[in-house]
């Protein structure tokens, strides 16, 4: 494993210096598509309080378009930009597209049937008036071709390492530093974990159960002298689901597992279990935490 990583360390530092970039901008993924649809797809939802128009080209690659498509279906507005004849974008053109509630421009940086190259720093110098529009390029067809533009006024730029003889399978999205894109997949980081121990280990009467070392998405506690069974059902008065013991256990048993562990049957007995998922968002914890100190004041009144 540390080897591994060495590897990967040395590659990721050689990327970086090949694209003039930060080792921390770089992020890898199974190919350009992939970097694609993160790259549109995060930037979206990142700013979509501040609009959801967007503007790309009739020039781009499926992952593109169709991610596009997918944004459309969820209300997001897309607008194409015309080509000129000898195949690049009409600047004036997108100069009229641009509006304040513009989010993203997403651009190929040479066309795969044409073989035309962007004006991608042009581009870039249009975006400048408009903050909160990022500048998205699919670079998947010029790196180890053509030198590649500045990265300034580029928020997020993918590749493909196949393309230049490396191995397929493997893709990278260049993120701007201090861009904070929504990941794909949610969960890896336990962060929502460690949030809710975090705040429950503020209540003196709160036992957590769990082994640090245990999955993310399981965290037992117990509140001192109230059974679990009633803090359920005061939690079900908030609109909070959470369960006591496995699904196929007795009532009114203490829980065997946390028996087991803390050798305290009355502890066994207030224990209970908060089950979380990769769409557990950060505003259902805050309503947990809110619903759990309600609770919590109420049941353990003198």
């Amino acid at each position: 494993g540390a080897a591994a990583k060495t590897a990967i360390d040395e590659a990721t530092q050689s990327i970086a210096r090949s694209l003039n970039v930060q080792p921390a901008e770089i992020i890898y993924t199974s190919g350009a598509s992939e970097a694609n649809n993160f790259a549109l797809k995060s930037t979206a939802r990142l700013e979509r309080h501040h609009g959801k128009h967007i503007i790309s080209t009739p020039l781009e690659h499926s992952s593109v378009s169709g991610t596009l498509t997918a944004l459309q279906e969820q209300g997001y507005e897309i607008d194409l930009v015309d080509i000129k004849q000898d195949g690049t974008v009409d600047l004036a053109h997108l100069r009229e597209l641009l509006r304040p509630d513009t989010i993203l421009v997403a651009v190929t940086a040479v066309d795969s049937e044409l073989g035309v190259v962007q004006p991608v720093t042009e581009i870039a110098a249009l975006l400048k008036d408009y903050p909160h529009c990022h500048l998205h390029v699919d670079a998947t067809q010029a790196v180890g071709k053509l030198p590649l533009p500045s990265f300034e006024g580029i928020d997020t730029l993918s590749l493909t390492a196949h393309k230049f003889y490396g191995l397929n399978g493997i893709g990278v999205l260049v993120k701007r530093r201090g861009l904070a894109l929504e990941p794909l997949i949610h969960g890896g980081e336990s962060t929502t974990i460690a949030r809710l121990r975090t705040e429950l280990a503020n209540y003196p009467k709160v036992r957590i159960n769990s082994p640090e070392a245990a999955v993310p998405q399981i965290l037992n506690l117990s509140v001192k002298d109230v059974k679990g069974t009633v803090f359920q059902r005061e939690l079900d008065a908030h609109g909070v689901c959470v369960s006591v013991k496995s699904a196929c256990s007795s009532d009114g048993l203490p829980s065997r597992a946390v028996f087991a562990v803390s050798r305290d049957r009355r502890n066994a007995l207030s224990s209970w279990r908060i089950s979380l998922s990769h769409r557990t968002t950060d505003e259902e914890i805050t309503g947990f935490l809110q619903a759990f100190d309600a609770c919590y004041r109420t049941l353990t009144q003198p």
